[in-house]
């Protein structure tokens, strides 16, 4: 069976949730256009829980593990998601132990960032209602139960922790790398203007440098125009800058992951692309 439903009542609503373990059903029963709208109301907005991310990394990393898309509805409405895969651990210890942790881990590309997806103040019941069907599922389907890369900001967090540890689940936190960011302005003007000295003398030197070998351009793929001769230029770039030290772009599948996921996200202006001759 490809799908199954469940549901939790809590304070006089009641939640329904759909667990989908096929590609092809997942779009008969959510649009991309609903998944990415939520998605995009919620705390949890990030590339890597977009549509397009997900559904290209299973097709590219998925082989030997197994989807659960979880959807959760009050009534009509998309109140949550949760896009999960049971997996074997990636250690040869861990292998003995079926895992179910959010989609996107133990690959060549491993996002940053993972959450299940809530309507802005719907998180702990959406919280509720999805370990409720996971833990009716742990005998069947799973020994360990991995959120990881969920932030610490983020306000799903101590409601899926809460919800756990009322279910007997016995809850361990751990501490995961660092992933440092940076929160841009507006504009390259403010941007600049906020920067130290030494950047911008850096910054200027670098300039003066590029025009003083020629005539300084950037060619900007615009949305609508195929990215697959830039992203190629991007990977032969790549390699030329870190030969066999580069740790990026070394299988198949993560070179055919990116720019599939490039020519889908590039229209709508998730990624910008621009080459300087």
């Amino acid at each position: 069976m490809a799908s199954t439903w469940g549901s939790l009542p809590k304070e006089s609503t009641l939640i329904e949730t759909r667990c989908v373990q096929d590609l092809a059903e997942l779009a008969k029963v959510i649009e991309p256009q609903q998944w990415n709208a939520l998605l995009d109301r919620s705390a949890s907005a990030c590339i890597f829980l977009t549509w397009e991310w997900l559904t290209t990394w299973w097709r590219r990393f998925g082989a030997g593990q197994r989807i659960l898309f979880f959807i959760l509805r009050d009534g009509k409405d998309v109140v949550g998601l949760a896009p999960l895969m049971m997996t074997p651990g990636p250690t040869r210890v861990t292998r003995a132990f079926r895992h179910l942790t959010f989609l996107g881990q133990y690959s060549d590309t491993a996002p940053e960032d993972l959450d299940m997806i809530a309507a802005p103040g719907r998180e702990p019941e959406v919280a509720r209602a999805l370990v409720a069907e996971l833990v009716d599922r742990r005998s069947e389907q799973w020994d360990l139960l991995r959120l990881q890369h969920v932030l610490k900001t983020s306000p799903n967090r101590a409601p899926l922790i809460q919800a756990l540890a009322e279910r007997g689940i016995f809850v361990r936190e751990e501490n995961e790398e660092e992933c440092f960011n940076l929160a841009l302005p507006a504009s390259w003007e403010e941007f600049f203007r906020d920067r130290n000295r030494n950047f911008k003398k850096r910054w200027h030197g670098t300039v003066n440098r590029l025009e003083r070998e020629g005539e300084l351009k950037l060619e900007v793929v615009v949305p609508g125009e195929p990215t697959a001769a830039a992203f190629a230029e991007l990977l032969r770039l790549n390699r030329a800058r870190w030969g066999e030290e580069g740790t990026s772009f070394r299988s198949d599948s993560d070179n055919a992951f990116h720019p599939e996921l490039c020519q889908q996200i590039h229209p709508p202006g998730c990624v910008h692309l621009a080459l300087m001759p």
